[in-house]
């Protein structure tokens, strides 16, 4: 005897039976979106700690010389009757009068930017070329006397520039420890000669060992410098570094406000040698390098703040609030 057939009996049960496909599937997406939601933002949050490590660690390195009480000032030899070297040993001689001042000296260009300058083939003066033609690699900046000690770079062997190093006399060159040991394999070769690829091949004679410079994280490798004496390469634009005492119970913020005080008169120091010569980039060392930083700081900050906020949607996916007793989904 057939059964008795309920009139839309069968619609019901096929539309329950759809809902409920329908409802799995929802659960099933949901469930596969928080998954992703979850992976990526723990993606990112790795990425993020990487990021935040490699910034520490190359900041723990150090900077190879001394920021703290340091103001720099860029000027140039523009109309300089006198020359440009004579120029430069007076606006040197004038900054070193101003109060507080310890040390002065002077460099083509902010040394921790040497990385992203052209540099040229240099060899030891009795080494023969490569097999492969190769040869290292050596960027060259013209500083003054008075830089090394001015800048806080250490001189680990030899000396530094001195007065002595005038045209006239044998060409010379410090070298960063790097470079030494790039060519020679070690770092004691004072008075050794090397010959640089500019030119019909100039030779200099290496009269000290500089310590590297390093940490940044645009080029957290040290770079290889060969250092000139501006007396002998006369630069067109020079950074003067001037090494100011500063007070140990002065914080950040107090030590870089008597450095910048400083600014005004040493702008009335260049010009009253020459009014023509322009003064820009005066700032402390301090800023310099975090203004240098700020870049990939900022994108290290950046992707915290994305994996942190991924990671709170990819939560609230997983803990849906709960409204009346009844559970979505």
């Amino acid at each position: 005897m057939p059964l008795l057939q309920v009139p839309g009996a069968k619609a019901a049960a096929v539309a329950g039976s759809r809902g409920h496909d329908q409802g799995t599937g929802r659960r099933r997406l949901r469930s596969s979106l928080v998954v992703a939601e979850v992976a990526f933002s723990m993606i990112l949050l790795i990425g993020a700690g990487l990021m935040v490590r490699t910034f520490v660690a190359l900041r723990s390195l150090g900077l190879g010389f001394e920021p703290r009480g340091l103001l720099t000032v860029r000027t140039g030899a523009r109309g300089a009757p006198e020359g440009f070297e004579e120029f430069y040993r007076r606006v040197g001689e004038s900054f070193d009068t101003l109060p507080g001042v310890e040390r002065v000296g002077a460099c083509e260009i902010l040394p921790m930017f040497a990385a992203f300058r052209p540099s040229l083939s240099a060899r030891g003066a009795h080494q023969p070329p490569a097999a492969d033609g190769s040869q290292p690699q050596a960027i060259p900046l013209r500083a003054s006397v008075g830089f090394f000690e001015a800048f806080g770079l250490p001189i680990v062997r030899g000396r530094a520039f001195t007065p002595d190093d005038r045209p006239d006399t044998e060409p010379v060159a410090v070298v960063s420890r790097g470079l030494a040991r790039q060519i020679w394999g070690t770092d004691d070769i004072v008075g050794r000669q090397l010959v640089l690829d500019e030119g019909d091949g100039r030779t200099v004679r290496v009269v000290g060992v500089s310590g590297d410079l390093r940490g940044l994280v645009q080029a957290p490798e040290p770079p290889p410098i060969l250092y000139l004496p501006s007396a002998q390469d006369p630069a067109r634009n020079m950074s003067f570094f001037l090494r100011v005492r500063s007070d140990p119970r002065d914080g950040v913020t107090r030590s870089e406000e008597r450095l910048l005080s400083l600014v005004p008169e040493a702008e009335q120091k260049v010009w009253a040698i020459n009014r023509d010569a322009p003064v820009f980039l005066a700032t402390t060392m301090g800023q310099m390098v975090r203004d240098i930083e700020w870049q990939p700081r900022f994108v290290m900050q950046l992707l915290v703040g994305f994996a942190s906020f991924a990671l709170l949607l990819a939560a609230t996916g997983l803990f849906p609030p709960v409204r009346s007793g009844i559970r979505p989904g």
